[in-house]
């Protein structure tokens, strides 16, 4: 069991990686896509998880775990962790009503291999300081996504966002393509601005 700070609600008990405060509504997204299509890269994730939460434990770099040889960049097991970021990512922006990028729904769902998501796992320095005053406290924390937004004509190029679980970080990201950026600029001004509404925004130079 954890404990889970959600942004409007205060914090929340987790009992693990699978808790409901780290799925979203599936009325956005097909269940089959959310649970049968996508139950590999869950398991797989709770599997690296483990490993990374016993480095942090001990002090060592969590991001050694993909050191292991079934980890090698491009292994099957490689990749079903890098999806399972890509599913967070495709159900955070279709429950905000933002249309999900082909390049990551797609490779959640594992129809390609083309993997579009960058992935930093680190040790989290809030546990680092609430474990100062309890022994090997339960936490977990899922940010807020940050959309970066185009100074010169105000589209999405891409997301970032970050869940913590125990003494580790996962910071994932993904920059849109091309084609992608094209499809945002042709919606309608006042359809995309509904979808600006109460998001945190990064403006940056394009």
């Amino acid at each position: 069991m954890a404990l889970f700070r959600d942004e409007l609600q205060g914090y929340k008990l987790v009992q693990s990686t699978k808790s409901i405060y780290f799925k979203y509504d599936k009325a956005r997204l097909c269940e089959k896509c959310n649970t049968a299509t996508t139950q590999d890269a869950d398991i797989e994730f709770s599997l690296f998880h483990g490993q990374a939460q016993a480095h942090a434990l001990s002090l060592s770099d969590p991001s050694q775990v993909f050191d292991l040889p079934y980890y090698k960049e491009g292994t099957e097991r490689y990749l079903d962790i890098f999806r399972y970021f890509a599913k967070i990512l495709s159900c955070e922006l279709a429950n905000k009503g933002i249309p999900v990028p082909l390049t990551v729904s797609e490779f959640a769902i594992s129809n390609t291999n083309n993997n579009s998501i960058w992935l930093r796992v680190s040790p989290d320095e809030t546990y680092k300081l609430y474990s100062e005053n309890k022994s090997n406290p339960q936490w977990a924390y899922r940010g807020d996504l940050l959309r970066r937004v185009g100074k010169s004509n105000l589209r999405d190029v891409g997301y970032d966002g970050y869940i913590t679980i125990g003494a580790v970080r996962y910071e994932y990201s993904v920059n849109l393509n091309w084609l992608e950026k094209l499809a945002l600029r042709l919606l309608p001004d006042y359809q995309y601005r509904q979808l600006m509404k109460a998001d945190e925004l990064q403006l940056i130079d394009e």
